[in-house]
């Protein structure tokens, strides 16, 4: 039988847990309970190669590989390359390997390991196979499926980014499990018994993120009440707080120029092992501080200063400066905790207990300050604050592998809730709340929504998170008008759709739009959170506003709307949609769709009326054109339609436009018939009786075809052409206005 685990993905350590009769950490194959969330690509003799190793193997020669050894890789999944934190890290060299982007995917991250360009969640999906692979040995059996910890103010893209490590492992997923609730698991919380009642704030604060959750326990079930937190908050920040402190002194003391400027001047590889270092004795001064009246760093013989000078650096800190270097962390969680008390309108008193986990959670200042707000008795700090979660995970999924010996009568049951609010993005640049913030999971909400404008095609839905006062996107949907449906007369009104947007437990989010006129024409996409998609979208959408914005008739404003339906559901499927991984296939077709639709700004005629137009001379016109004619259209007109069908050809599309314009010069009988036809049909049920006269005046110029009389010939088609005329005109003018907003 495949085991089911708990798995605690951490920014500096990752642990794995099991539970039979009762829970266990499994060892890795160091035989440590912890597992360094580090990765290292070793290069081969051959330097063309190289050896990827994860945790306490990579850890320990972090040293002599520093640019090539991945660390905290947890702060950087589901984020984007310019997000001002990401950009913090690279500009305060807080770590020591490169990132970078890949252009074709703007925001998106990239870091370079081995001879490949990974991902952020690729490599945590290497520590979660180490994990998994070293778990299958201690267990001697084979690991199925787990539930996976994640911070619980973590955002969507966060989290899906976790659940594509997950793939990446090659590991079943059963349940994204909130940090918080999983340390409350393990601390014994789920075994309440059912009389009994409690409310319990979970302070988190790990390596690299910070969680407050507050959870209400009663009658053998628990829910969330709310969450909060800060994404850039953990350990890793007090290390860099020390660093900091550290530099300063050492400058002050010395009467150097900026430590950071001499760090600039060394090679790479010199540079990167002076901050591995640094870092080492940063984060040992923090856990010694703990328990000690002082520490000591020291960096002898690695800087030179403008002089070529040796610089060393040698400070003490004393557990009070370490307590004045913390005040600004400290106020931060106890801002945050004032926060979430606020908006639930609660008072300290009525927190039972305050459990405190991870490693950061030892810092003395830390836990003062919330004996301070809520009374030491009722903090507690868990008794295994580094493996809580783990432990938690792991009672969650023997749970849902229905594995647990826990009895019925005391099974806990859960009830999550949204981390963040969901906002709708409106006309005028409003933005519309859709769901707030702690709404139990699952959820659906339905809005009924009205195009901007009564002649707008297509509608632009986008989703937003609100993260700490920034908006984030989630996704986006396009949803377009029937192709028939009138929208040009003034007393029809903008059309009308519906939107229905669903989160599961899973935090999967699915979203489809239907028409109120005909739910037949819907469109409904489970949301990949990737750059690709949000890229490609951009491109179509600038592409579409060009076309408008140059447009010179209507119809090609019309065939850039109902065109661009191709390109987005190539869009929909260029990303994997467990991984946002890029399909690189479907990604250059949509590309390729995008440079066709470019070509259509410099069209004289739109390519769907074409088509269009010469199938019905085909039908129409089929008495008079002989067998080489008809066969020459067949071509033409099947070529057309695999073109547009494909959308993925420009020069293609090109010329069998041109061959159409030869077509009709070639065939000016044949498409005078297919004009009749065409003209008779939209007018048929509004002016019966022309549409009637156009179809005998077409007849009238087959019968005089046939006999070859080019005198008659050309007087019926004057005639036709006469009749059209007399009663009929229109405007093809293009509008030149690209609208795609929504209003409630």
């Amino acid at each position: 039988m495949r085991i089911t685990v708990g798995i605690d993905l951490g920014t500096t350590n990752s642990v794995i847990s099991v539970k039979k009769i009762g829970v266990s950490i499994l060892r890795n194959s160091e035989k440590e309970e912890l597992t360094p969330s580090c990765v290292t690509a070793i290069p081969n003799p051959d330097n063309t190669s190289f050896e990827i190793v994860v945790g306490r193997h990579s850890r320990n020669i972090l040293k002599q590989y520093p640019e090539k050894t991945i660390t905290s890789v947890k702060r950087l999944m589901g984020r984007d390359f310019n997000d001002l934190e990401v950009q913090n890290i690279l500009k305060e060299h807080r770590v020591t390997y490169q990132i970078t982007t890949d252009p074709s995917e703007p925001e998106s991250i990239r870091i370079p390991l081995g001879n490949k360009m990974q991902t952020p969640e690729m490599i945590s999906g290497m520590i979660l196979s180490k994990l998994i692979r070293d778990g299958e040995i201690e267990l001697e059996g084979n690991i199925g499926q787990a539930v996976v910890t994640v911070p619980a103010y973590f955002s969507d893209r966060q989290k899906f980014a976790t659940r594509a490590a997950c793939d990446y492992a090659g590991i079943k997923l059963l349940r994204l499990l909130p940090e918080p609730t999983a340390a409350a698991l393990s601390f014994g919380l789920g075994e309440l018994d059912k009389n009994e009642s409690k409310t319990i704030m979970v302070f988190d604060l790990g390596g690299g993120t910070f969680d407050i959750s507050i959870l209400s326990f009663a009658g053998g079930s628990f829910m969330e009440i709310t969450k909060g937190g800060d994404m850039w908050l953990g350990g890793d920040d007090i290390d860099q707080l020390i660093i900091n402190h550290v530099f300063q002194r050492a400058q002050k003391e010395t009467g150097c120029k900026s430590i950071i400027e001499m760090l600039e001047q060394l090679s790479p590889a010199d540079k990167a092992r002076f901050l591995v270092e640094i870092k080492e004795k940063a984060e040992a001064a923090k856990i010694a501080l703990s328990s000690v009246e002082e520490a000591n760093i020291d960096m002898f013989g690695l800087l030179k200063d403008e002089n070529n000078t040796f610089i060393d650096i040698d400070v003490t800190i004393t557990r009070p400066e370490f307590s004045e270097l913390l005040k600004p962390i400290v106020q931060r969680v106890s801002q945050i905790a004032h926060q979430i008390l606020y908006e639930i309108r609660f008072e300290p008193a009525l927190i039972d207990t305050v459990l405190m986990v991870g490693g950061s959670s030892l810092v003395p200042a830390i836990q003062d300050e919330l004996k301070n707000i809520f009374g030491s008795e009722k903090v507690m700090i868990h008794p295994r604050p580094m493996f809580a979660i783990a432990e938690g995970a792991a009672l969650m999924a023997a749970k849902m592998a229905s594995q647990d010996t826990i009895t019925n009568e005391n099974a806990f049951a859960m009830m999550h809730s949204t981390a963040h609010d969901y906002y709708l993005q409106l006309a005028g640049g409003k933005k519309h709340l859709l769901v707030a913030r702690n709404t139990p999971l699952p959820f659906k909400v339905e809005e009924k929504l009205t195009f901007s404008h009564v002649d707008q095609f297509l509608a632009r839905l986008r989703v937003f998170n609100e993260v700490e006062g920034v908006l984030d996107t989630v996704g986006e949907l396009w949803f377009h008008r029937e192709e028939n449906q009138p929208g040009l007369k003034d007393d029809l009104k903008p059309t009308e759709i519906m939107l229905r947007f669903t989160v599961d437990e899973d935090n999967i989010i699915t979203m489809k739009a239907w028409s109120l006129q005909n739910e037949n024409q819907s469109i409904e996409a489970e949301i990949a959170r990737g750059g690709l998609a949000t890229k490609l979208y951009n491109d179509l959408e600038n592409t579409i506003s060009s076309i408008i914005s140059n447009a010179h008739n209507a119809g090609i404003e019309r065939d850039v709307f109902l065109l661009s339906q191709i390109v987005v559901k190539t869009i929909l499927s260029a990303s994997d949609p467990v991984t946002g991984e890029t399909r690189l296939d479907i990604k250059q077709k949509a590309e390729r769709q995008i440079n066709t639709l470019k070509t259509l700004q410099n069209q004289e005629s739109p390519p769907l009326s074409v088509l269009e137009f010469a199938s019905t001379v085909r039908e129409a016109a089929a008495q008079i054109l002989s067998d080489k004619e008809k066969t020459r259209m067949d071509v033409m007109i099947g070529g057309l339609k695999h073109a547009l069908e494909n959308l993925d050809d420009p020069e293609k599309l090109k010329n069998l436009l041109n061959e159409n314009v030869k077509c009709g010069g070639d065939l000016s009988t044949a498409y005078s018939l297919g004009k009749a036809e065409h003209i008779a049909k939209i007018i048929q049920t509004n002016i019966p009786d022309l549409a009637k006269s156009i179809r005998n005046q077409a007849s009238t110029l087959v019968t005089v075809y046939l006999q070859k009389n080019k005198a008659l010939i050309q007087n019926a088609e004057d005639m036709l052409h006469d009749l059209i005329h007399s009663r009929l005109s229109w405007s093809n003018t293009a509008r030149r206005r690209f609208d795609r907003d929504v209003n409630l």
